[in-house]
């Protein structure tokens, strides 16, 4: 379990040092991020949106997971439990950002590893 946990904070810390507008939530751990919202109709400064990977689990596996922006709350929140029914998955731009994120530093943990494996065998 230990490797497991280092694994999932190795990713959470290269997706931070991609310096990019999502980062792991202070405080929670790689599953809850807070993501920077794109842009604003009013010209002011991006919001920053919590989205949490683990919530509401879908029956064959995964997770649909939740944000508190306005497309979330107001439009797809209210529609998931419907989804989760049928198994298709009601995300938003943010949760699918972070989702997307999770999985290049996943990615790039495992080149990492068979570079590595690649160098070590010359």
């Amino acid at each position: 379990m230990r490797m497991i946990s280092s694994a999932l904070r190795y990713i959470a810390d290269v997706i931070d040092s991609w310096n990019l507008p999502a980062r792991v939530a202070p405080g929670g751990d790689w599953t809850v991020w807070l993501v920077q919202s794109s842009r604003r109709k009013d010209g002011k400064d991006p919001l920053e949106h919590r989205v949490d990977l683990l919530d509401y689990r879908l029956p064959k596996g995964g997770f649909n997971g939740s944000c508190n922006c306005e497309h979330f709350v107001f439009t797809l929140d209210p529609r998931v439990e419907e989804s989760i029914e049928t198994g298709v998955p009601l995300r938003c731009k943010h949760i699918r950002r972070v989702r997307g994120l999770v999985v290049d530093a996943v990615l790039e943990k495992e080149w990492e590893t068979r570079n590595w494996r690649t160098k070590e065998k010359r």
